[in-house]
């Protein structure tokens, strides 16, 4: 060939004297050596180094052209696919056409002659639209212990949390999208049913917003927890008990009561000390992380109380 082309991938983990290194021969490459460096941190190359290279920055690839690529792919090779079951590797792949190859090939590796939406979703670790609209009309409603039953129930199954997290945050705000805009298919993350959109008419905006708020800062404070469910637990009590549904306040005796959706009377102390003590468990999780101690932080021994006179 005329040219040799060196590709270096993920230039950005070169050390400061790799990267000293490499600049003498940027500086004077030889007339038929071409370098490309590829990168996905560019922030991370040394000044020097960019000053004498050409960049071009790459932009991800849309998700209906990874659909319309994997379809392709499997008419070739003859496979069948059932509706929406490519929709769910694309989303997953973010962007990326060799991540989108790489979730097909396990995802036909599982797979019994048909791809299939479920068996997607089982590689992906994608929820169900029915999953998520259960989950979203509980925290929506008040109902604490829907919402809670919900969560527990997909952590038992098996669930990444800080999946979890990423999928309520797009369903969110899918549900945003469509309520504002009247948005189609094209400008959602899937293509959703009819429960989708009865929720999106019904929701109330506001909810939506304090919804993404809420699980935005859970995203950052599970990434190095221990025991990231206890950030979700918190997350829920927190969305359906403060700001989900309008719940009808009233008097009894000295002793506020609120009830719910559901039918059922919760009382605000008792919602308080479970609150409470889910945030407890957390501090001491985040004082365990930063003591780097393995023992759980303990709580201060509580004082005894003076007797007066």
């Amino acid at each position: 060939a005329q040219y040799k082309v060196y590709i270096i991938d993920e230039v950005h983990m070169l050390s400061t004297g790799a990267f000293n290194a490499l600049l003498k021969t940027l500086e004077e490459p030889p007339a038929n050596v071409i370098f490309i460096l590829a990168t996905t941190e560019p922030h991370k190359i040394p000044a020097t180094i960019i000053s004498r290279t050409q960049r071009f920055d790459f932009k991800r690839i849309s998700r209906q052209s990874i659909e319309d690529r994997m379809a392709f792919i499997l008419d070739q090779d003859g496979i069948e696919f059932e509706n929406g079951a490519l929709a769910v590797i694309a989303r997953a792949a973010n962007g990326g056409m060799r991540d989108a190859l790489s979730l097909l090939d396990q995802v036909i590796s599982f797979s019994d002659g048909t791809l299939s939406l479920e068996t997607s979703r089982l590689v992906t670790g994608a929820l169900s639209e029915e999953q998520l609209v259960e989950y979203t009309e509980a925290l929506a409603n008040g109902q604490v212990t829907a919402a809670l039953d919900h969560l527990h129930a997909l952590m038992a199954g098996g669930q990444d949390a800080a999946r979890f997290v990423e999928e309520q945050l797009v369903f969110v705000r899918d549900l945003m999208i469509a309520k504002e805009t009247k948005a189609d298919t094209a400008d959602l993350t899937q293509r959703y049913d009819e429960a989708f959109y009865s929720l999106a008419k019904t929701i109330d905006v506001n909810v939506l917003y304090k919804m993404m708020k809420v699980f935005r800062e859970t995203q950052a404070e599970i990434r190095f927890s221990l025991q990231p469910t206890i950030y979700l637990e918190v997350a829920t009590v927190q969305v359906a008990s403060q700001i989900g549904g309008q719940a009808a306040v009233g008097q009894s005796g000295n002793q506020q009561v609120v009830a719910n959706q559901e039918g059922d009377h919760v009382l605000p102390t008792q919602v308080s000390q479970a609150l409470a003590v889910l945030q407890e468990q957390v501090a001491n999780l985040t004082a365990q992380v930063q003591n780097g101690s393995k023992e759980p932080a303990k709580p201060a021994p509580s004082k005894p109380a003076k007797r007066s006179g």
